[in-house]
């Protein structure tokens, strides 16, 4: 079984471009699906620099092989190998993978899957935005947050009411958020800053709203924050 602290050897062979080795250590011995996942992770991390990959036939019946593997899940891996036919320019497959990943419940295909549904209908898909936030995707849970206080842009009747409330609280999910850092944290940490200073949501409470411009400040510079 592939331990998560080393790379598969099947990896070792695709990046001596040895096919046939490659192909015996991964198709042709068996291999679990969570082997199969991070030999996939690893492949996603490579192919869109490995050139020689993205042309090579024998190197596409390797991947065909593993998604075989990895057919009833995990979503995960779905989802890596949805990004490998991507960078494969397979836009059916990748598709095709993304879909399955979304019906696995993998937070970040059910985001895509949503963005994806509104630029072609126009409506709105909350159920999925929704699942995807409660997976923890963190750019869903902004997207919920920004709807439901309004600052999402959208047209009065595509979206849900303007709810403070509930955009407090998936803003103050982001922002309190353990082992992830990035911009959308910083800016859920200001906003809630925000909505506690003018009573949005909340009853107005200047003492909180500094300890939430402080947490923004401290990561990222946020417009405003260091004069509230």
């Amino acid at each position: 079984m592939v331990c998560a602290q080393e790379r598969p050897a099947g990896i070792d062979a695709l990046l001596r471009q040895d096919f046939q080795e490659a192909h015996t250590l991964l198709c042709e011995q068996p291999l679990m699906a969570s082997d199969a996942s991070h030999v996939i992770a690893e492949i996603r991390r490579y192919v869109e620099h490995v050139m020689k990959w993205q042309s090579n036939s024998a190197f596409r019946r390797i991947v065909e092989c593993l998604g075989r593997t990895i057919a009833g899940g995990p979503a995960n891996a779905q989802f890596d190998l949805g990004k490998v036919y991507q960078a494969l320019s397979e836009r059916r497959l990748h598709d095709d993978w993304l879909q399955k990943s979304a019906a696995g419940g993998y937070p970040e295909a059910l985001f895509i899957l949503a963005g994806e549904r509104e630029r072609a209908t126009g409506i709105l898909d909350m159920e999925s935005l929704r699942r995807a936030a409660e997976g923890g995707y963190p750019d869903a849970q902004y997207a919920i947050a920004q709807i439901y206080s309004g600052r999402d842009g959208r047209p009065k009747g595509r979206a849900p009411a303007r709810d403070y409330a509930e955009a407090l609280k998936w803003y103050e999910k982001l922002g309190t958020r353990e082992g992830y850092e990035g911009p959308l944290k910083t800016s859920a940490q200001a906003t809630v800053g925000w909505m506690y200073y003018l009573g949005q949501g909340t009853q107005v409470d200047y003492e909180t709203a500094l300890k939430w411009f402080n947490l923004a400040v401290s990561g990222v510079w946020y417009p405003g924050a260091r004069t509230a």
